[in-house]
């Protein structure tokens, strides 16, 4: 399940692509570079200014840049969280059709067990605990210590933060961003891209695009759609 396997001397050398320079990305970097990533360019073609830790690394901030990138066949990871998952979704589709390779983050900490189905691009960071017959699709991020109990189904650009709990037969649609130490209780399904709130406890059905939040979590206003590829986020 875990996909970074190889000898440090292999991967120093291998081309490897960060999209964001955002917390997340600062995570994943320094998640890469433990395990051997140390050919690593970062990728933010939106933010005015970047942070002075990107500073250490190639950073590509323009097409041109990336296009002369794009032409070498490299690892990459899209390091954009949160709401946005339907952007992270988007730019690692992109990149594997034009041949790049999806890289897996899985903390040595993370339990996931034996008949979990990951999809590509999957981030489980510390303390990640993930039940049997559950199905990720492509681009989830678990963070730190959040749960997802037995036969759950998670679809693609779903993030749930750290500390939430997801009990068993969960479905959770497309994009969905589950907030931190939120609960979601048994056979419950959340609609496509829709945000709970930190702490919340999900009791019933959430629809698609709506934000709820409390205990018992209720309806609070619609969410956002989508935000279009060029509006890229950098992290």
């Amino acid at each position: 399940m875990k996909s970074l396997e190889k000898t440090e001397d292999s991967l120093s050398m291998e081309p490897t692509i960060v999209w964001g320079t955002g917390s997340q990305a600062r995570i994943y970097t320094q998640e890469l570079l433990s395990r051997g990533y140390t050919n690593i360019t970062l990728v933010d073609l939106v933010s005015q200014t970047v942070p002075e830790w990107a500073s250490c690394f190639p950073i590509m901030r323009d097409r041109d840049e990336l296009a002369d990138l794009l032409a070498t066949k490299s690892r990459f990871i899209v390091a954009i969280g949160g709401l946005h998952g339907a952007v992270r979704t988007h730019l690692l589709n992109d990149l594997r059709l034009r041949g790049h390779t999806p890289l897996n983050l899985i903390d040595a900490s993370a339990n996931l067990k034996q008949t979990v189905e990951p999809g590509s691009m999957l981030v489980a960071l510390q303390g990640v605990q993930v039940n049997h017959f559950v199905r990720l699709g492509d681009g989830v991020i678990l963070n730190t210590g959040c749960t997802v109990d037995h036969e759950c189904i998670i679809a693609d650009g779903v993030h749930i933060m750290g500390g939430a709990a997801i009990a068993g037969r969960v479905s959770i649609g497309r994009f969905a961003s589950i907030g931190t130490n939120a609960t979601v209780l048994p056979d419950i399904s959340i609609g496509e891209g829709a945000v709970i709130g930190a702490g919340a406890v999900v009791t019933r059905d959430v629809a698609d695009f709506t934000v709820v939040a409390g205990v018992p979590a209720r309806f609070i206003r619609e969410a956002e759609r989508p935000v279009t590829p060029d509006a890229t986020p950098s992290g």
